[in-house]
């Protein structure tokens, strides 16, 4: 099972290599994971796994930077170039 609860966390401006937008719309997500590991006769739950990101979208073009937590290793992605921006 994965819950997600998303909520925008603010209308900011935010920079990429693609550009600048004044207007980016950043959505917080935390999330949490639970499984269940099964082997033979063996069932152990597996919880507590916990993840947090931010994504900036932008209208027009989408998302434009993600930001993300997971257990402790972060990852970025940011948007390089699009044909979408004037």
């Amino acid at each position: 099972h994965v819950k997600i609860d998303n909520t925008i966390g603010a209308i900011e401006e935010v920079t990429v290599p693609a550009g600048t937008f004044s207007e980016a719309y950043r959505v917080d997500s935390v999330g949490e994971i639970e499984m269940v590991l099964a082997m033979g006769e063996t069932v152990t739950p597996l919880t507590g796994s916990q993840f947090t990101y931010s994504t900036w979208y932008v209208e027009g073009i989408g998302m434009v930077k993600s930001s993300d937590d997971f257990s402790g290793l972060q990852a970025d992605v940011a948007l390089i170039a699009s044909s979408l921006i004037p």
